[in-house]
């Protein structure tokens, strides 16, 4: 397992959610032509000192802290060997407020996976990319 950074279709869906987190050098920019590029190829560009900061790359592990921190969504990577090792994604969300103890309506649920994406993947990476992927549209 590696601390691997997100893709940049996950990225877009963040930028839809206002992450607000600096990834510093680890993002995409645009150029003054309107092209998005990584930042890394960024001193390829004639003009690379003009481009702007476009959409944030943070690692999985700190987006996932994120989506806990800013919104209750907690990711589970299991792992299934029934037949072949294969990874599975279990998300549930915390609903309600646990420190007003008047309110009633709280506590966990579940965040439907679809099933074509519940247990598909060979390494722990790929399942959570897409779990993140579920969770930010789930915000």
């Amino acid at each position: 397992m590696s601390d691997r950074l997100i893709e940049f279709r996950t990225a877009e869906i963040l930028k839809e959610k206002n992450f607000d987190v600096n990834t510093y050098s680890n993002c995409w920019v645009k150029t003054l032509d309107g092209d998005i590029i990584h930042n890394s190829e960024r001193k390829n560009c004639v003009e690379h000192d003009r481009c702007e900061q476009y959409m944030m790359q943070p690692t999985q592990t700190s987006l996932r802290k994120w989506l806990v921190e800013n919104h209750q969504i907690f990711i589970e990577i299991q792992l299934d060997q029934t037949t072949y090792p294969k990874y599975c994604i279990e998300i549930s969300k915390f609903s309600g407020n646990p420190r007003d103890l008047s309110e009633r309506e709280w506590g966990w649920e579940k965040v439907e996976v679809p099933m074509d994406k519940w247990g598909l993947y060979r390494t722990y990476e790929e399942a959570l990319e897409e779990a993140l992927i579920i969770s930010l549209n789930n915000i």
